[in-house]
């Protein structure tokens, strides 16, 4: 195979977003998948594009999430096990969780928010590009006093950056859809927000790619990125098959830790187990996007059915399917909506969510390697920020800089 410009490890909407931006910009580029493009997170996805969204470590989320921690039957599971790698990430967590840091990651989130929300409509209406793509926002539903409390309080941090959310009364909400019960007292409405089939705009986003002159491997397995004289010359791969090129891009998610030590450098994240059930349409199906607020559980209206994800279990890169914690998700969304109890499982998935402990993803040039850059990290938000690490990264590559200010997305602020 002939050398080209760039090499892009990674077939998820991540690697998908940077082949997509570098070819419009007249980029040779081969994308590598180590599975097929309707595998991985991304694919599994809960179908909410969250703009705006707050990231995973909070002021308060250690007191919530301790007693969690051990209980395989709570949303937050750690599998007890004897990790340095994850002590040491989760003490990083709890720095995070600070009043001072979060802000800092708010803003940051906020900002790449807006640019994410263009690159979706770009993509959406310049490309075969739909996926069930609409622009009905999210809800986020409470059952407590309590927890409408906590909403309205997020709600007036995400708006406090320029987002519309708006703060609904149960009865308000039920006016719009029929499915919900009468025990939810209300919740918010991230109207900028929308809903999508991730499988489905992620298999036509490859289409997409494939007519635009991107070369795509699938069943690839990297192995190393090779380098001369501190630059990227490459990859081989596990059939030792070697692949040329000026630049490489590691958006391999939670793999890419791994390959990052091939040329020592330093991408500390922990998998982040979630789940997914397709069930047959509960009688109403739900109209919107939701997000059942104690239960921790997705509900998306997804090709005629409904798709309930959710949950976040640390206990390393697997894809052991956990049963009870599967059925936890219809289990909790029967709180929420009708029907639930009549429906069907179509389908069952788990997949792995490449999280770092700060909550940001990890964006940028590699000052260690010339030519590596970075596009991974995103955890629960890797849908909503693909396009535009795709964007950025294609800028870093032609541009040699972004066109806005991600240092604090480095992969160098892990080097000490």
């Amino acid at each position: 195979m002939s050398r080209v410009d760039t090499i892009v490890i990674g077939g998820g909407i991540v690697g998908l977003s940077c082949a997509y931006f570098l070819s419009l910009r007249g980029q040779k580029v081969l994308l590598i998948e180590r599975d097929t493009f309707d595998t991985g997170a991304s694919v599994g996805n809960a179908g909410l594009v969250a703009f705006g969204h707050a990231p995973m470590p909070r002021p308060g989320a250690i007191r919530q999430s301790f007693k969690m921690f051990l209980d395989p039957l709570n949303p937050l599971y750690v599998k007890p096990r004897l990790d340095l790698s994850m002590l040491r990430w989760f003490l990083d967590f709890k720095k995070a969780c600070d009043p001072e840091p979060f802000a800092r990651s708010m803003k940051i989130l906020s900002e790449l928010g807006f640019e994410a929300k263009q690159c979706f409509e770009q993509i959406v209406s310049n490309e075969m590009v739909n996926g069930e793509y609409r622009k009905t926002g999210w809800i986020d539903l409470c059952l407590s006093e309590e927890r409408l409390e906590q909403a309205f309080e997020e709600a007036d941090l995400v708006s406090s950056h320029g987002y519309k959310v708006d703060k609904l009364t149960g009865d308000e909400i039920r006016a719009n859809d029929p499915s919900i019960l009468d025990e939810i007292v209300g919740g918010t409405h991230y109207t900028q927000s929308v809903i999508l089939d991730p499988g489905r705009f992620t298999t036509e986003f490859a289409a997409c790619l494939r007519d635009r002159g991107v070369r795509t491997r699938t069943q690839i397995d990297i192995k190393k990125i090779l380098t001369k004289d501190g630059k990227v010359v490459g990859v081989r791969t596990a059939g030792a098959e070697t692949l040329e090129a000026d630049n490489v891009v590691l958006a391999a998610g939670i793999w890419s830790t791994k390959l990052a030590q091939t040329v020592g450098l330093n991408l500390p994240m922990q998998a982040g187990k979630g789940y997914h059930v397709n069930l047959s349409a509960p009688n109403p199906l739900p109209r919107f996007g939701y997000v059942c607020a104690e239960a921790f559980v997705a509900a998306t209206p997804m090709n005629g059915n409904l798709r309930l994800a959710g949950t976040i279990e640390f206990s390393g890169i697997n894809d052991t399917m956990n049963t009870r914690r599967l059925n936890m998700l219809q289990a909790g969304a029967r709180k929420y909506f009708k029907g639930i109890g009549t429906c069907q499982s179509l389908s069952t998935w788990n997949g792995l969510r490449p999280c770092t402990a700060d909550g940001l993803p990890i964006v940028g040039e590699s000052s260690q390697v010339q030519g590596l850059f970075v596009a991974t990290g995103h955890a629960m938000m890797g849908f909503t920020l693909g396009p535009v690490t795709g964007k950025l990264i294609s800028e870093c590559i032609v541009d040699g800089k972004p066109s806005m200010d991600i240092s604090a997305l480095s992969p160098d602020r892990y080097t000490p």
